[in-house]
Parts: C-alpha cells; structure tokens; sequence
C-alpha cells in the first residue's frame, strides 16, 4: 500500500468531527488538562495529615499532569484548540505559565522545528534527535533524564528565543507577572492550601514566604524523617 493509499485510508476512518475546530471541545481539554493538577495540589495537605509521605508520593503523578499541559501549548500554537484565535492566545499563555514555558518563544521555535524536521538546525532536536536508533536503556534514559534536571537545556533554548525577539518591555514584564501569578501559589488560604515559615500544614504559622504546595509538602516530608 502505498503512502498515498494510506492517507487516503487515514482520512476515511478518522470521524470528520476531528479536523473541526470547537470552541467547546477546547474548553473541555483545557479544564481536563489544567483542572488535575490543581486537584492534585488541593489534596496535598489533606493527604499530609494523614501521612507525609503520601505528599511526597503525590508528586510524581502531579508532575506528570502539569507535563500534559503542555498540550495546550502546542495546539494553541497551532491554532486548533479552540476555534477562536484569541482563546488559542490566552489559554496557550496560562498553559505555557503553568509549565514555565514562554509561549511566544516556544511558538517561534516550533515553527521553525517545522521547516526544518530532523534537519542539524532543528531547534527541537532535543526531543527526538537520539531516538532514531534508540535501544531499551537509550529509551529508558530519554524518558527518566528530565526527573535530573536534563529539560533545563530547553529553557535555555527558550531563553535565548526571546533574546532574539522583537517585543517591548512591556509585554516581556506581562509574560513575567503571569508565570509568577501562576507558578507562586496565592497566601489567601495560609492553613490548607500553602506551607509558610515552618512548613507546617496544621497550625496557623505566620503570613510570610509562601511556598508552592508540592515543594511545601516535600520539604516538610523530609523534615519530619529527618
């Protein structure tokens, strides 16, 4: 069968509803994607009172989900998770915060990634260029490496992505605000939603330096075994 068969084929087997784009269906995978995780940081502290170690253990699938959101990203790049352009704008922007990706660098990167797939000057290499050949262990370290910290290269691309843009100050310090306004976890709920001064979850504890819940509750973990 040829190539051109099996597109043809692909094409009559996948329900037309799916090369739509929806309002609604962009709604519901933006809930899905972005309402886990947050269900997830909502029981950190109740699964703290039971046993500190059910926060730290919650910290895998909690890292797993923010990594899903990801998603968003790439479709809003693309345009296609919502019908409207200006959804695809905001909700790929609050994605990107909420996975520390620049969403306007990453949207450049990924055009060119595009134009220039397993290409030496490919931008997003990174992700796939060492899998063509890839035995058991070289897929196993591919998946485990970004658990050591090996994702902080694509930051650094990233980074140096909007170096090189054109943008005000302005819409640099708007991107700013949102990834803290997203990433630091708001102190209006200090006794069940963030660990304060003495990372303690069951007392009041004073109003000062809030921390993100998965690192509140892993921090307090290891205090408490230690």
């Amino acid at each position: 069968m040829t190539d051109e068969a099996v597109n043809v084929r692909a094409k009559l087997t996948i329900p037309r509803r799916f090369y739509e784009k929806s309002d609604l269906w962009g709604l519901r995978a933006s809930m899905r994607l972005l309402g886990v995780p947050l269900i997830w940081i909502v029981l950190i502290p109740f699964l703290y009172r039971i046993n500190p170690w059910l926060a730290v253990a919650v910290i895998v699938p909690l890292g797993i989900a923010i990594s899903k959101t990801t998603i968003l990203v790439h479709e809003a790049v693309h345009g296609t998770l919502f019908r409207t352009p200006a959804l695809n704008w905001i909700v790929g922007r609050v994605a990107g915060w909420w996975t520390v990706v620049d969403f306007a660098a990453f949207e450049a990167l990924h055009r060119q990634h595009h134009g220039h797939v397993g290409d030496d000057d490919d931008p997003q290499l990174l992700d796939y260029g060492d899998l063509a050949e890839a035995n058991r262990r070289k897929l196993a370290w591919h998946l485990f490496r970004p658990l050591l910290g090996w994702n902080i290269r694509h930051m650094l691309t990233l980074v140096r992505q909007r170096l090189r843009m054109q943008a005000s100050w302005f819409m640099v310090l708007g991107e700013l605000a949102g990834l803290l306004a997203v990433q630091v976890t708001p102190s209006f709920d200090s006794r069940r939603i963030i660990c304060l001064a003495r990372f303690d979850l069951s007392s009041g504890c004073s109003k000062r330096w809030p921390i993100h819940v998965p690192a509140a509750g892993f921090l307090r973990a290891c205090a408490h075994a230690a």
